[in-house]
């Protein structure tokens, strides 16, 4: 499965979160712990570190940052971002 685009990311997070988020990656505040074709664990610092994880399969995405923010984040905008443009620019672990 394919990781999400701009659209699903921008759909999923609304227009400020996904533009925060485009922002955050932009200035570096995000640190790829792990990427695979099943989703990825990233830390993204803003107002403090936080942790997050996507996953997804053929059925759905689960998505979770420790942020206060109960929706999808700028920081999972952030970190999926990220795994994405890694992933098409060096591909996936194998």
């Amino acid at each position: 499965m394919a990781y999400p685009s701009d659209t699903i990311l921008r759909k999923l997070a609304g227009t400020a979160a996904f533009e925060r988020g485009a922002a955050y990656l932009r200035e570096g505040r995000v640190r790829l712990l792990r990427a695979d074709e099943s989703g990825f664990e990233a830390q993204v610092s803003g107002s403090q570190t936080y942790q997050l994880r996507l996953q997804w399969d053929g059925e759905g995405l689960t998505a979770h940052c420790d942020c206060p923010v109960d929706a999808f984040c700028k920081h999972l905008v952030a970190g999926a971002d990220l795994a994405r443009r890694r992933i098409c620019t060096h591909g996936l672990p194998g």
